[in-house]
């Protein structure tokens, strides 16, 4: 609990200065009438010598202005990630604008291109406490198993902490949900109940979907294999391992072909839902400029021929 008090002796009107208003008021008082008020020095005599004395020694004294009012933590950003990324890959998504670590999420539905992704990683405004059981990853047949956590910084010092799950495999709608007493009950804020809502972000799992139509066809193989890989985008780096368009990029790519992205539960009708529903704007970004940067797209026979 935090407790607040201001200290001005003399200040009888509150105004926050010591005056001759102020002056007015403790010469003016009957000191026969005692008030601890104008007991300035605390000697149990109000107006005594002493006190005028003490008074005129704040004369003019103001107090200064008042600190912001603290604030609840918050998240500031909740990201995709995987164990198994590399470096130069990380490096990649940080120099496209995807993120630091890892993908950036949200509140709006973002899609997972990458086929090893296995951690969620939140950064909040501060140091809090936070366990492995305050965060949530739910799909389509239920919550996610989470096997390790830890907390640390991110590359810019910020605090974060990091969730491990197994691989996400298969096409799936995926809710991450952060247990909103995390900021609550690490806040000095007045009103900390302000700060106790779930955070909560979306995204669809369905790596090699490069259209985003919400399946995997032979329109995303002719993507992948027409794409220059001299020309590097992390889109097409689908294991994560910082080499574009390799044959382990190829063989990810074709154990995903014909997945399609399961309905939306009916629960989740007022979030966003669709396949490529409020993507990321820097991932449809280097979406729409990796189709620019493809040769002629292959027909079904030159692919079989390819494999």
């Amino acid at each position: 609990m935090t407790s607040y008090f201001n200290n001005l002796p003399g200040d009888f009107d509150e105004d926050g200065k010591v005056t001759m208003a102020d002056a007015q008021k403790i010469l003016a008082h009957n000191a026969i009438n005692y008030s601890a008020v104008y007991d300035i020095n605390g000697n149990g005599v109000a107006r005594y010598l002493g006190d005028i004395v003490t008074f005129l020694g704040m004369m003019s004294s103001t107090l200064p202005d008042a600190p912001a009012p603290p604030q609840p933590p918050v998240v500031t950003e909740m990201l995709i990630s995987g164990s198994d990324w590399t470096d130069p890959f990380l490096q990649k998504l940080a120099d496209s604008g995807l993120g630091q670590g890892g993908c950036v999420i949200s509140a709006d539905v973002v899609n997972n291109l990458w086929v090893n992704t296995n951690q969620i990683i939140v950064r909040f405004s501060e140091q809090v406490t936070v366990d492995q059981d305050d965060l949530q990853i739910c799909g389509g047949d239920g919550d996610y198993e989470i096997v390790g956590f830890e907390t640390g910084t991110d590359p810019n010092g910020e605090f974060q902490a990091v969730w491990t799950t197994q691989n996400l495999v298969g096409p799936d709608r995926i809710t991450v949900k952060l247990d909103g007493s995390v900021l609550a009950s690490n806040s000095e804020a007045a009103s900390p109940s302000a700060a106790g809502n779930d955070v909560t972000s979306y995204f669809n799992n369905l790596p090699g979907d490069f259209d985003e139509d919400g399946k995997v066809t032979m329109a995303d193989a002719q993507k992948l294999l027409a794409h220059n890989a001299s020309n590097y985008s992390v889109v097409y780096d689908i294991n994560g391992n910082g080499v574009a368009r390799d044959m382990g990029d190829i063989v990810a790519f074709f154990s995903s072909m014909n997945a399609t992205l399961p309905d939306p539960p009916a629960a989740a009708a007022a979030a966003p839902t669709g396949p490529n529903a409020a993507t990321s704007p820097a991932l449809t970004e280097l979406l729409e400029s990796s189709d620019q940067e493809e040769s002629d797209l292959l027909n079904e026979e030159e692919i079989v021929t390819i494999l």
